[in-house]
């Protein structure tokens, strides 16, 4: 049974917005604000920037080959390589699951301040609740994924309502008064808060009309969320001091920031929605991880029981992702999962961004697809733009974290385990 197209462009953009605004902008913001200062909006505004190269890339391969299996599918028609091909998958699948772990473990955390629970234990319930709304189906998974994001989004409204209400002198957009070099440091850092819309890709044969209504699910979302960080930035150094920033982090940013206005409550209330915000980060993940994993085992790529479905839901392929995100989650090392997968997911970028810029020279797109603007000849610049970006990003986490560096190898050298093992079986 194939996948319902059950999502419109509403839903499909609510959805990017859910996965995009995750635990990320709640915890980067404080970190972020000390190496900038009043300058912070100005670190998100670059880094969405950046974020936008790579967007409008995953819109016009979204739009020519709205498949679940995404960047499988697009280095599939790019290059011609089955390993190739695999390995971008592979990569894409490890990354999403590496995110929902390391949110579930998040989760744990905020949760900790309102229930007695071990962070594991707390993971793990979170992991079992999704693995139920998702073997329900993705109508469900969407209308919570929508609860989940007005929670979210009502979080940061609050925050930015607070600043300009009680600290409008202090509000003002600020160049760096100390060199450019903590606000490019930055943006390097803030562009993680950005990471996201590239899971819609892998929703695309769950949406209605997917050649239009993807390409604008993943820029509206983009752009939504692009607008709400720099406004939020504007707002966390409205209302606190360079001074007190390193306090503000350890305590929880946000919620230090909105109790200087609002008080005790809005901490409390700004800790809940903090649950809401790392639950849908998870959510969504594990439906990228799920769909993908169920479009590459369609093609062949990975074992045939993983593209089984049951009420138009791929539950081998969403329990197979519950289960092995439940295994890292018990490691406990967020951070190291967190960031591994981030920069897994570099990759993919890096790679997806010259499958277009190959595909735009062998094949112009048709007519009635979305194009990415600004090419010279059948290039795209923006995807060019986008990989040298990625490139720099990458290595500046290499080098700042050479650990980081054995992880990523050690996630591709298993891809070529499984692949050299599937390729015997089937």
């Amino acid at each position: 049974m194939a996948l319902k197209r059950e999502l419109g462009v509403f839903q499909a953009t609510m959805l990017g917005i859910g996965i995009i605004v995750g635990a990320g902008i709640y915890v980067l913001v404080g970190v972020a604000a000390q190496e900038t200062g009043k300058a912070l909006w100005l670190s998100f505004a670059i880094a969405g920037v950046l974020a936008a190269l790579t967007a409008l890339t995953y819109a016009e391969l979204g739009s020519r080959y709205p498949r679940a299996g995404s960047s499988y599918y697009f280095a599939k028609h790019a290059f011609g390589s089955k390993p190739l091909s695999f390995m971008l998958g592979w990569i894409l699948v490890v990354a999403s699951i590496a995110t929902c772990a390391a949110v579930a473990l998040g989760f744990a955390a905020y949760l900790s301040g309102f229930v007695a629970l071990p962070a594991w234990a707390g993971a793990l319930a979170l992991l079992a609740l999704l693995f139920a709304v998702n073997a329900i189906g993705i109508r469900q998974a969407s209308e919570l994924n929508m609860v989940c994001t007005l929670a979210e989004v009502s979080g940061l409204l609050l925050v930015i309502c607070l600043a300009f209400a009680f600290a409008s002198p202090s509000v003002s957009l600020e160049l760096p008064s100390t060199g450019w070099e903590g606000v490019l440091g930055a943006a390097t850092l803030v562009f993680f808060a950005y990471l996201g819309f590239e899971t819609l890709a892998a929703e695309a044969e769950e949406m209605r009309d997917a050649h239009r209504t993807l390409p604008k699910a993943i820029l509206l979302s983009l752009a939504v969320c692009a607008v709400l960080y720099v406004l939020v930035a504007v707002a966390y150094t409205a209302l606190v001091p360079e001074n007190e920033a390193a306090e503000a982090t350890e305590k929880g940013a946000l919620a230090f920031a909105a109790g200087r206005a609002g008080g005790e409550w809005v901490v409390r209330l700004l800790g809940g929605i903090a649950l809401f915000a790392t639950a849908n980060t998870a959510l969504v993940s594990l439906l990228g991880a799920s769909r993908t994993m169920y479009g590459m085992a369609r093609d062949k790529a990975l074992p045939r029981a993983l593209a089984e479905t049951r009420r138009a839901v791929p539950l081998n392929a969403v329990a197979v992702s519950t289960a092995a995100a439940a295994l890292l989650a018990l490691t406990g090392n967020i951070m190291l999962i967190a960031e591994a997968g981030v920069l897994a997911m570099f990759v993919v970028f890096i790679m997806d961004n010259a499958a277009l810029v190959v595909l735009r020279r062998r094949e112009p797109p048709p007519g009635t697809i979305f194009r990415a603007p600004f090419s010279v000849g059948r290039v795209p610049v923006t995807a060019v733009l986008a990989a040298f970006f990625c490139v720099l990003l990458m290595l500046h986490e290499f080098w700042r974290n050479p650990v980081l560096m054995l992880a990523v190898a050690g996630m591709i050298a298993l891809g070529f385990v499984v692949y050299e093992a599937e390729k015997h079986v089937l």
